[in-house]
């Protein structure tokens, strides 16, 4: 397995490097991650607050 290894050019070291590397990128992705889906959240409200405000107003008139 090490030849197979040392012939595509790979070392323990560089796999140890890639294994970190990927953890790192995952880590910043899973925050990354958290921003987007607030950024959607706080949207979403901006849109879907005022509307169900006004469909209450306006429906609050009818007799039921």
């Amino acid at each position: 397995m090490g030849v197979v290894l040392a012939a595509i050019g790979f070392d323990p070291w560089n796999i140890l490097s890639s294994i970190q590397l990927l953890f790192r990128r995952l880590w910043d992705l899973g925050f990354d991650a958290i921003n987007w889906l607030w950024r959607y959240f706080l949207l979403g409200a901006v849109i879907v607050i005022p509307i169900w405000l006004l469909s209450r107003m306006f429906g609050a008139s009818r007799p039921r």
